[in-house]
């Protein structure tokens, strides 16, 4: 079964183009897994989670701590872009990937509680091509 550390290597198969970053701050709680430097020097915050989908077809972001809520909501208020990167298990088999952002900066604060749907996943490949676009590249 996919650990979140596979998820993680993963993320640095797919963004091995960029300049990445794993943020150490211990002074402040929140910090995401990973910042990815863009080629005009944009930092992009992503969060790397995993996730369970259950037999609805749904599953819940229960594992986003409310501090990285919290931290995801202040950069995107102060105009950064940031995502998190889910890997979805089925049956303990990752099948796919999910990018989550939020229209509202304030939508943060209630990631952690809202619903996710099972459909619409991406291939490591797909996830590049949506980063690309989500960076406006």
């Amino acid at each position: 079964m996919p650990l979140e550390k596979d998820i993680a290597k993963e993320f640095t198969k797919i963004f091995k183009q960029y300049s990445l970053y794993i943020p150490n701050n211990t002074t402040e709680s929140g910090w995401p897994d990973r910042l990815i430097q863009t080629p005009n020097s944009v930092i992009v915050a992503c969060e790397l989670k995993r996730v369970f989908v259950n037999l609805s077809n749904y599953y819940l972001l229960s594992d986003l701590r409310q501090e990285q809520c919290a931290w995801l909501a202040k950069w995107q208020r102060s105009g950064g872009k940031c995502f998190v990167l889910v890997g979805v298990i089925r049956f303990d088999l990752l099948v796919g990937y999910h990018c989550i952002t939020q229209s509202n900066w304030s939508n943060w604060l209630l990631a952690n509680k809202s619903r996710y749907t099972g459909q619409g996943m991406r291939t490591s490949s797909e996830v590049l091509v949506w980063f690309k676009e989500y960076i406006g590249a």
